[in-house]
C-alpha cells in the first residue's frame, strides 16, 4: 500500500497537541523547546531538555507532562533506531497516565509505539497498537489512516477501506482538504488492488480536483503515481506512461527518494507490460542503483547523527569534567587554607622558644656554646621562611573580587614569587635567569595575581623541560618597559609548543600533559588574571623548534603608573 508521505517522515504524533493551557510555564516550555529540536535534528539538546522536563514534572506530580517527556525521550531513541530504549519510554509514558483521563494522549503515545514497532517489521504489533490508539482517539485520522495502510499490506482490503472511508469522512468535516486528498489516493489505491479499476479511477479522480484547490502541491507526484498504478493496471499504457513519467519528473524535482524507487519500479513495470524490454531493463538498473544510494545515505544519516549526538555528549562532559576538577580545587583550597592555620600555632610556639632562647644568650653572653647560637639562629631564620611561605600560600584562596589593588614593586614581586619555587626548580635541574628591566617598574595591580601568573608560566615551563632531551635546562626571565606596555617573559628551552596546539592552550581543561601531571587549569587561570588587570598572555615559539616556548605577559600602564614611574 503506497504511503502519502515518504517513509522518513512517517507520522509519530507530537506529544504537545495535549498540553493543557493550564500546564506549569517552565515545564511546557521545555517541552516545547525539546520537541522544537529533535524535528530539526538537534537529537542531544532535544534530549536532555527532555530530561529536566521530565525531572520537573515527576518532581511536580505532573502525569500530563511525564508521558509527554517520555514521549520525546522515546522520539530520540527512535531516530537513532534505538528501538528498545524507545519501546521503554513509550510505554513508560502509557503508565504514567494508565488512569487518568487524557485519551489523546494516550492514543498518541500508542501510536508512536505502534510506528517503532512497525519500524521493526513488527506489524503485527504495530497494528495491535494503532487499533489501541484508535479506542482512545477515534477521530485521529492519522493512526486510521495509518492502521489502514498495514491492513491494506496485510491484504486485509474491506477493513482498509472502511478506515480509509473513516479518515476521509472526519477530513471533510474538518474542511481539511490536504487529509482528503490523502484517504481518497489511499482508498483508489485499495480498490485497484481488489480489482476495482473504475472504483480506483473515481477516487483518484476526485483527489485531482480537491489538488487543484491546494497551492502546496507537494502530494501531487504521488497522487500521479497512484493515477498511473492505476491506469497500467486498466491496461491504458500511454495514458500510465504519462502520469508515471511526470510523476516521476515531480519527486525528482522535489527529491522524494523514496517514492521515486516506487515510480522506477512501476515504470520497468510498465514497460515490460508493453514490450518495451531495453527500456524496462533500463529503469531496472536506475532502481537498483537508487536502492543502493538510499541505503548509503539512510546509513550515512544514521552514522552522522549519533555522529553529533556523541559529539555533544562529549562537549557536555567536557564541561561536566571541568566543573568537578573546579570543585576538587575548591577543596584542595579550603584544606590548604585549614592547613595553613593549623601551621600558625606550633610555628609561633618554635619562633617564640627560639628567640627567647636568643634573646636570653644575649643578655647572658658566653653560657651557651657559639655551635648552640648559631643552630638557634638558623632555626629562627627557617621559622621566618617558614611563616613568609605560609602567608603567601594563605593569599591565594583569599577570593578575587575581595582583592585589593596596591602600587606594587614589579621587581620585588618577581622575587617573591620566584622563592617560592627555589627547592622545585633546584629539584627538576633548572638553571634560572634573570633579565629585568634596569629601573623597578611600579604598576598599581594586585599583587597576589600578578605572582599567581608567574608562578604558573614559571611550573608550565617547568613541566615543559622535564619532557627535554637538553643537558642544560634554562628558564630566562626578562621584563621591558615599552612605551605604555610592560612586557613580561618566560621562556624556556624546551620543545617548543606544537602549531596546531597555540590556539587551544589557554582553554580550560586543555594540557598536553599526561592527567596525572597536570589539570589544563594553570594557563587558564593566569589569563583569568591577567584579564582582571586588563592585560593579556600570548604563547609562541622561538625562532627555532629547539629553543623552546614563549609565554608574554602584557600588561598596560594606566596614567598613575606612569606618574608614579616618571616620578619614581
Amino acid at each position: 500500500m503506497s504511503q502519502m508521505q515518504p517513509i522518513k517522515h512517517r507520522f509519530y504524533l507530537s506529544p504537545h497537541e495535549a498540553a493543557g493551557p493550564n500546564s506549569p510555564n517552565r515545564v511546557v516550555e521545555l517541552i516545547r523547546e525539546s520537541e522544537s529540536l529533535i524535528w530539526e535534528g538537534k537529537l542531544y539538546k532535544s534530549r536532555e531538555l527532555a530530561k529536566i522536563a521530565l525531572e520537573m514534572a515527576e518532581l511536580q506530580q505532573l502525569p500530563h507532562h511525564i508521558c509527554e517527556a517520555h514521549n520525546l525521550l522515546g522520539l530520540y531513541h527512535s531516530k537513532l533506531l534505538n528501538f528498545a530504549s524507545a519501546l521503554k519510554h513509550f510505554q513508560a509514558g502509557l503508565e504514567t497516565i494508565q488512569d487518568l483521563d487524557h485519551d489523546d494522549l494516550r492514543s498518541a503515545t500508542l501510536n508512536n509505539l505502534a510506528q517503532v514497532y512497525y519500524s521493526m517489521g513488527e506489524k503485527q504489533l504495530a497494528e495491535k497498537y494503532n487499533r489501541e490508539a484508535l479506542e482512545n482517539n477515534p477521530k485521529n485520522y492519522r493512526v486510521l489512516n495509518n492502521l489502514a495502510s498495514i491492513l491494506g499490506e496485510e491484504k486485509k482490503f474491506k477493513e482498509a477501506e472502511s478506515l480509509f472511508h473513516q479518515a476521509l469522512e472526519l477530513a471533510i468535516e474538518a474542511d481539511n482538504s490536504r487529509s482528503q486528498i490523502i484517504s481518497l489516493g489511499n482508498l483508489g489505491e485499495t480498490m485497484r488492488m481488489e480489482g476495482d479499476i473504475d472504483a480506483s479511477l473515481a477516487y483518484l479522480d476526485r483527489a485531482v480536483a480537491l489538488l487543484d484547490t491546494l497551492d502546496d502541491l507537494d502530494i501531487a507526484p504521488t497522487l500521479e503515481l497512484q493515477y498511473g498504478e492505476t491506469l497500467r493496471s486498466a491496461k491504458r499504457y500511454d495514458e500510465s506512461l504519462e502520469k508515471l513519467t511526470h510523476a516521476l519528473t515531480m519527486m525528482r524535482e522535489q527529491e522524494l527518494r523514496q517514492y521515486e524507487l516506487v515510480c522506477l519500479e512501476a515504470l520497468q513495470k510498465l514497460h515490460a507490460d508493453m514490450g518495451n524490454y531495453e527500456t524496462a531493463f533500463k529503469y531496472g538498473k536506475e532502481e537498483s542503483q537508487l536502492r543502493k544510494d538510499l541505503f548509503n545515505s539512510q546509513l550515512s544519516d544514521s552514522i552522522a547523527q549519533i555522529s553529533a549526538s556523541f559529539a555533544e555528549e562529549q562537549e557536555e562532559l567536557r564541561y561536566q569534567q571541568l566543573i568537578e576538577k573546579s570543585a576538587r580545587l575548591s577543596s584542595i583550597g579550603v584544606m590548604a587554607a585549614g592547613i595553613t592555620h593549623e601551621i600558625n600555632q606550633p610555628l609561633n610556639a618554635i619562633s617564640v622558644s627560639a628567640n627567647s632562647v636568643l634573646y636570653w644568650n644575649k643578655n647572658n653572653p658566653k653560657i651557651l656554646p657559639q655551635l648552640f647560637v648559631e643552630e638557634l639562629e638558623q632555626i629562627a631564620r627557617g621559622v621566618d621562611r617558614i611563616d613568609e611561605i605560609v602567608r603567601h600560600m594563605r593569599s591565594f584562596w583569599t577570593p578575587s573580587e575581595s582583592k585589593k589593588t596596591e602600587m606594587v614593586s614589579l621587581n620585588e614581586a618577581i622575587q617573591n614569587a620566584l622563592s617560592l619555587l627555589d627547592r622545585q626548580l633546584f629539584a627538576h635541574g633548572i638553571i634560572l635567569s634573570l633579565d629585568l628591566h634596569e629601573n623597578d617598574v611600579m604598576i598599581k595591580l594586585n599583587r597576589i595575581d600578578f605572582e599567581q601568573i608567574l608562578i604558573n608560566l614559571v611550573v608550565n615551563a617547568m613541566h615543559a623541560l622535564d619532557d627535554s632531551k637538553n643537558h642544560r635546562k634554562e628558564i630566562k626571565i626578562v621584563t621591558r618597559l615599552n612605551k605604555e606596555i610592560f612586557e613580561l617573559e618566560v621562556q624556556d628551552n624546551g620543545i617548543g609548543l606544537p602549531q596546531v596546539e597555540i590556539e587551544k592552550l589557554f582553554d580550560p581543561l586543555f594540557t598536553t600533559r599526561k592527567p596525572e601531571k597536570g589539570t589544563g587549569l594553570g594557563l587558564a587561570i593566569a589569563q583569568q588574571a591577567s584579564a582582571r588587570m586588563g592585560g593579556r598572555i600570548a604563547a609562541s615559539n622561538s625562532d627555532t623548534h629547539e629553543s623552546g616556548a614563549t609565554f608574554t605577559l602584557f600588561i598596560p600602564l594606566t596614567n598613575e603608573d606612569l606618574h608614579e614611574n616618571s616620578t619614581g
